[in-house]
């Protein structure tokens, strides 16, 4: 279970994330709340959460200088950050100290689950990069394309678009076609959108999710290469390495000798 910690100074904006989300069922697990910087500068003296969700607007210490502190004593950690539009400018500096992403206010439930997966695989890949002298190219190649939960701020064909793949992902139907006929949308010109707002393609972007859940399987599990192929969408087990060595910079027998 990924552990969370949720930090904001309005106490229902806390109920309402650790309430509105089933947080177990999509394998993670909220460890503690804090009310504001300080309180949880000091739950981290004696635990080490996975992920940090907090508020951007709080009294004394706000969010961004509370993550410049929290990467300092939890380089690993991974934060988001919870933010109105009128603060959406100012969140934007919180690229720079390494957030992962953000929730805009107000939060919708399925922003969340989005965010989930993006989380998992950034999970995956930061263990990767500090077990194994291969994970720092991989998370490198990963990293290009960093990918984005749908945002209100995304142009509403590509919130769709996002919303089906994430639902879709391990199906090994799916494609731009498929995609483009269920959101309603032409294909060229759903490839052109996609391309623009996410900075790479459709296709691209779909094959590094599934290369990222392929990660977490040779990491955790001792399934066979065909056997994960077929879990996360290939049908093909020699194209999966073929794409796992593109993506890579590894074969999968390497990347399982720890390169």
């Amino acid at each position: 279970m990924i552990k969370v910690l949720l930090v904001d100074d309005e106490k229902l904006e806390r109920i309402l994330l650790r309430k509105g989300f089933d947080w177990t069922r999509h394998g993670f697990e909220i460890m503690g709340e804090a009310g504001s910087a300080s309180e949880a500068l000091e739950f981290v003296k004696d635990n080490k959460p996975d992920l940090i969700l907090t508020d951007i607007n709080m009294p004394k210490m706000d969010g961004l200088e509370l993550s410049a502190q929290l990467f300092k004593k939890l380089p690993l950690c991974q934060i988001v950050i919870v933010t109105s539009y009128r603060e959406f400018d100012y969140a934007r500096k919180a690229l720079k100290l390494g957030i992962t992403d953000f929730l805009l206010k107000p939060i919708n439930m399925k922003d969340i689950e989005a965010l989930t997966i993006i989380v998992k695989e950034r999970f995956t890949q930061l263990n990767t990069e500090s077990n194994s002298t291969s994970g720092k190219n991989l998370g490198e190649n990963l990293e290009k394309h960093s990918e984005k939960p749908p945002t209100k701020k995304m142009h509403k064909t590509i919130v769709e678009a996002l919303n089906y793949i994430n639902k879709e992902i391990y199906n090994p139907e799916l494609s731009l076609k498929l995609v483009a006929s269920q959101i309603y949308s032409n294909e060229s010109y759903l490839s052109r959108l996609f391309k623009q707002e996410m900075k790479t393609s459709l296709i691209e972007y779909i094959t590094e999710r599934r290369i990222s859940e392929s990660i977490r399987l040779l990491n955790e599990t001792d399934l066979k290469v065909y056997e994960i192929a077929e879990q996360i969408g290939f049908r093909d087990a020699h194209y999966f390495g073929i794409c796992f060595k593109k993506k890579t910079g590894l074969t999968i027998k390497k990347f399982r000798n720890g390169g």
